[in-house]
């Protein structure tokens, strides 16, 4: 196979997991993929593309470790064996894992789908209690339980969002040191999608992208150009407001989930539970 990957960021969707891959990639020690997210090992024919998957990493003479950062890793009930596949790939992986206040990543994934134009029901409410993977993807024990079957618990560093936007090079400290790298200043910080962080997003392109105009004008057209289409073109996307009742509701789901990882990770997390 060539290209061994040591390394993987495998979530969790929408806490932060794109700038701390834009800080691993700067790092002249990690080979990161030129792919943010590749996903290999969420496909079921994965095994047929490993000279696909070697591509997307250019190692130098420098190059300590070889990393991906595929959230897909951590999308169960959606992909189930995932842990199964690494762990034949390489059973010496380490893993990195960013979390978030769990109800905080239901707004945030909601957003993100929502400019996207990914969303199956008219509201906020019905589409966060009727899409079922809102809560499971908030759910982490759940998520990395898989994995701590199959890898000792040293192979696993886990981090907070909110830790990482306080102060993201004391985080970033953290990664090189579980990754036995050298401690280097991070040279710019990265900054969390606007539905990472603040929810702060204003239009939506994703109905135009979908369009049979857009796919004919798209491969043709110049990327200033097709920004400006983009924001004339975009609708307005009402920002949605996560009711205080409602989100009791939710943090009740999360309560038996967070206690599990409290107990892992050896520390509270008292915000998470706040009612």
């Amino acid at each position: 196979m060539g290209i061994k990957v040591n390394f993987m960021l495998i979530g969790s969707q929408k806490s932060g997991t794109s700038s701390l891959s834009k800080l691993l990639a700067e790092h002249p020690e990690i080979c990161f993929s030129t792919i943010k997210e590749p996903g290999l090992f969420k496909m079921d024919n994965y095994q047929e593309k490993f000279n696909w998957y070697n591509g997307l990493f250019h190692p130098t003479p420098a190059t300590k470790i070889i990393g991906e950062g595929s959230t897909h890793y951590t999308m169960r009930p959606i992909f189930n064996e995932v842990a199964d596949r690494i762990f034949q790939y390489n059973p010496e992986m380490k893993f990195i894992y960013l979390m978030r206040d769990p109800v905080e990543r239901i707004l945030s994934e909601y957003t993100h789908n929502l400019t996207k134009n990914l969303t199956i029901y008219p509201d906020f409410e019905s589409e966060i209690k009727k899409v079922s993977t809102y809560c499971y993807y908030g759910k982490y024990y759940y998520q990395l339980k898989p994995y701590l079957d199959l890898f000792p618990k040293n192979n696993f560093l886990l981090l907070s969002f909110e830790e990482f936007v306080a102060d993201q090079q004391a985080c970033f400290s953290k990664v090189c040191q579980f990754l036995n790298i050298s401690d280097l200043p991070i040279k710019t910080q990265a900054h969390a999608n606007a539905s990472e962080g603040k929810i702060d997003v204003t239009k939506s392109f994703g109905g135009f992208r979908k369009s049979f105009l857009f796919k004919i004008l798209h491969p043709l057209t110049p990327k200033f150009l097709v920004k400006k289409i983009k924001n004339t073109v975009a609708k307005p996307v009402t920002k949605p407001i996560f009711k205080e009742n409602l989100k009791t509701q939710f943090r009740d789901l999360f309560v038996e989930d967070i206690l599990k990882m409290e107990v892992l990770i050896g520390r509270e997390l008292t915000e998470w539970k706040k009612k």
